[in-house]
């Protein structure tokens, strides 16, 4: 019986989480392990105020959530004035591997839906990315549209089936872009 009991510890979950800067990366993790946590408000991100709070390292938080442990990797953020794409990529690909990081399970790109349009900017960190880690590093990801609780529909969305369907419609306008840069 002792045998049953004795569970084999199985390997975290990778999650990487990137984007530009100031695009709510941390926001996005911390309210994450809010959810998931009680004492998440020890492990949390720090959210950048302005530039000098911006991270320039690559941050991991572990959580635990029932039996499987999740590691968080927080990358600095991209297409900053500050350093290259090339530093930032490269210092992350140098932190994987020096934590024997050998597999990321789940990439989240965090871009703000709070923008009129998918920004220049935003294509070339997409761009970056793959060139620095190749296109597998997209297969496992999702897009997470961070600020959507700035945005608010046009003046004509008086019902909330107008109003679903105008947020439906953005969020297709981000898909078609997406789908666009990865193909």
């Amino acid at each position: 019986m002792a045998e049953l009991q004795e569970m084999k510890e199985e390997k975290p979950v990778h999650i990487l989480v990137i984007g530009k800067t100031r695009v709510g990366k941390s926001a996005l993790i911390n309210a994450y392990a809010a959810t998931q946590d009680d004492d998440a408000r020890n492990m949390v991100a720090i959210e950048g105020k302005n530039t000098t709070d911006i991270s320039r390292t690559v941050e991991s938080r572990e959580l635990k959530f029932g039996n499987t442990k999740f590691i968080i990797w927080e990358a600095p953020g991209l297409q900053d004035f500050t350093e290259s794409d090339s530093a930032v990529t490269d210092r992350l690909k140098s932190t994987l591997k020096g934590s024997k990081c050998s597999y990321i399970n789940l990439v989240i790109y965090c871009t703000p839906m709070n923008r009129e349009r998918f920004e220049q900017s935003e294509v070339n960190a997409i761009n970056h990315i793959t060139k620095a880690f190749g296109n597998t590093i997209w297969r496992n990801a999702v897009f997470a549209l961070t600020y959507a609780n700035r945005v608010l529909p046009p003046a004509e969305c008086d019902t909330d089936d107008k109003e679903k369907e105008w947020f439906q419609s953005r969020i297709k306008e981000f898909e078609n872009v997406i789908t666009r840069i990865l193909a």
